[in-house]
């Protein structure tokens, strides 16, 4: 028997750190292949009509063409299930994005799990709201009614976890981290483990993704400066 067709995922993000660190987050599942990434709502309709996806993941912020109107764009492919990500969603954005379209509407500091129950759900002609399942549109509107944009938990991050987790945004590996703050590899070590307790993710690319959307750490923040020799 031949293996099930992989479904076909657009990622539309501005943020090129999440933006990869998503990609690769989805095709560590077998089920789906990520076709293109856009870096901007333009962008993103463009490959929607060059890729016939089966599902676009997109920012609701995303600059030159925003979220709301990348919906209006796409909504005469029916084919299309839209994932909408947000570090934070409005009531207003939330509802207008349910109502022109979008699928799902998810926080991005979701885990893999999520994600992927997320995607199930919207290929199977439900939809998704958090971390939930919900039937039909008129189910998720009323569920966002009560999700709302969700104050999410604390991170605690210490100043030392902070200098740490700067190098793992920037794609540094233990030992560069440990040599540019001139601790032991060990010490990074234990200072990643807390940080993947404290945010729930559960690999170093979660961690990279959560820190820039949730505002921890900046894309383009100085990273631990690697000492000679």
């Amino acid at each position: 028997m031949s293996p099930a067709p992989r479904a076909s995922i657009v990622i539309a993000d501005g943020h090129p750190a999440f933006r990869e660190g998503l990609r690769r987050l989805l095709e560590s599942i077998a089920a789906f292949s990520v076709v293109g990434t856009a870096h901007d709502g333009s962008q993103a309709v463009a490959m929607v009509a060059t890729h016939q996806p089966r599902v676009l993941m997109l920012d609701l912020h995303i600059r030159r063409c925003p979220g709301l109107d990348v919906l209006r764009a796409v909504e005469h492919h029916p084919q299309l299930c839209t994932v909408v990500l947000s570090s934070a969603v409005s009531t207003v954005e939330g509802l207008a994005a349910l109502k022109l379209g979008a699928r799902a509407l998810i926080l991005k500091d979701a885990g893999l799990d999520v994600l992927h129950r997320a995607v199930k759900a919207v290929l199977t002609d439900r939809y998704w709201i958090g971390r939930r399942s919900v039937r039909d549109r008129t189910a998720a509107l009323r569920e966002f009614g009560a999700f709302g944009a969700g104050s999410p938990p604390p991170f605690g991050v210490t100043s030392r976890e902070l200098a740490v987790l700067s190098g793992v945004v920037a794609g540094l590996s233990n030992s560069e981290i440990a040599r540019g703050l001139a601790v032991s590899a060990g010490t990074v070590k234990h200072r990643v483990t807390s940080l993947l307790t404290k945010t729930g993710a559960e690999t170093r690319a979660e961690l990279a993704v959560f820190a820039v959307h949730r505002g921890v750490v900046a894309a383009d923040a100085p990273v631990p400066r690697i000492r000679a020799g």
